[in-house]
C-alpha cells in the first residue's frame, strides 16, 4: 500500500520503514544517510534529536531520536516509576519533556508535507511521545523500543497516529522492558531470525544492535521491492 508524500513522489511503507531505521541507526552520531540530508541536531544534556530530509522530496522530514547509550541514558531506563501523569514510563516522559520545546520549536519553523518519526530503543520510547504530543500529523516506526505507556494511552496514540509499525529484531529483549503496567503502541513485526526463548538468552541484546535492524530492512527492501508487504 502506497502513501502519498506529496504531488511529486509515491513511496511505499517498506521503503519509509528501511530509511526510518538507516536514520535511527545514523543518530547515535548523527551520521550522513543515503539519500538524506541532516539539517538539524539538538542535544539536551545526553539526550539527542535530529531531523533528516529526504533528498528527493526535501519537504519529507525524518524526526529521529537516539537510543541509549551512556551511562545515564541506561540508569534513565529503569526509572519508570513513578509515572508521568500516572501514563507515561517517568524516565522517557523526562526525556521527552527536555526536548519537546526545542523540537516544537524547530518543526514549527520548517515547511513540510510528511514527517516519519522514528527511534531506537530508548529514542523509539521518546519517539513515541512526540508522535502523541506533537501537533503535526506523522507516522511512528520504531525498533526494539521497549513498553512506554500504559494500556489506555497506548489504544489513544494508537487512534491518533494513521500509521505505527513496531519493528522487533529475533531475540531482541529490550521489548520486554518494563513487564509491568506499560504497554507498546501497535502491533508488532518481526524481522531476522525465529524468536525464541533460547535466542533471547543467547542473543538478545546482540539482536538489539541499530545496525541489525537497518541492515535487515535494507536488505528486505531490496529482495521483496518496494511496496510488497500489505498494510
Amino acid at each position: 500500500m502506497e502513501h502519498d508524500l506529496g504531488d511529486r513522489l509515491m513511496v511505499s511503507l517498506d521503503f519509509e520503514s528501511a530509511l526510518a531505521a538507516a536514520c535511527s541507526d545514523a543518530s547515535y552520531e548523527y551520521k550522513p544517510v543515503a539519500g538524506c540530508r541532516l539539517i538539524w541536531e539538538h542535544h539536551q544534556g545526553s539526550d539527542s534529536v535530529g531531523i533528516y530530509a529526504y533528498q528527493d522530496q526535501p519537504d519529507w522530514l525524518v524526526l529521529t531520536f537516539r537510543g541509549s547509550e551512556e551511562l545515564r541514558d541506561w540508569s534513565r531506563n529503569f526509572r519508570a516509576f513513578p509515572r508521568h501523569q500516572g501514563e507515561i514510563h517517568g524516565g522517557y516522559a523526562r526525556c521527552w519533556a527536555g526536548l519537546s520545546h526545542a523540537v516544537e520549536e524547530k518543526l514549527a519553523g520548517l515547511s513540510f508535507t510528511h514527517l516519519t518519526i522514528t527511534g531506537h530503543s530508548m529514542g523509539g520510547a521518546v519517539a513515541t511521545l512526540a508522535a502523541w504530543q506533537l501537533p503535526w500529523a506523522c507516522h511512528l516506526i520504531t525498533f526494539g523500543s521497549p513498553r512506554v505507556v500504559n494500556h489506555s494511552l497506548a489504544e489513544r496514540i494508537q487512534e491518533k497516529v494513521p500509521v505505527v509499525r513496531r519493528f522487533v529484531h529475533g531475540g531482541d529483549v529490550v521489548p520486554l522492558y518494563p513487564v509491568l503496567l506499560h504497554r507498546h503502541v501497535g502491533e508488532v513485526r518481526r524481522i531476522g531470525a525465529e524468536r525464541t526463548l533460547v535466542r533471547m538468552l543467547l542473543k538478545g541484546f546482540a539482536d538489539h544492535h541499530p545496525k541489525r535492524y537497518a541492515e535487515l530492512l535494507a536488505t528486505s527492501l531490496k529482495t521483496t521491492g518496494w511496496g510488497s508487504n500489505p498494510d
